[in-house]
């Protein structure tokens, strides 16, 4: 499993004969948990639109989150462009 976090180094350096530091940090690990999580949302998006059952994900607040295909023909919508979700 890839760790993420942050890293840190200084070093002094000279600039025009005078002292001065540098400063380098980064992140690492993001592009594998990025990498992770689109793989993620593949096979859940594949899991959803492959039944053709009506799934709804509504929010606590009672919004449409996301609809799969099933949802769509059932209520005779041509497209997600066509339903409004949150």
């Amino acid at each position: 499993m890839a760790q993420s976090g942050m890293a840190m180094s200084a070093r002094f350096i000279e600039i025009g004969g005078k002292p001065a530091s540098s400063q380098q940090q980064g992140i690492y690990g993001t592009k594998e948990a990025e990498e992770s999580l689109m793989e993620s949302e593949q096979s859940f998006r594949g899991i959803l639109n492959s039944v053709s059952e009506s799934i709804y994900i509504v929010s606590a607040e009672g919004r449409f989150m996301d609809v799969n295909q099933g949802a769509l023909k059932m209520y005779g919508i041509p497209g997600k462009n066509n339903w409004t979700i949150d």
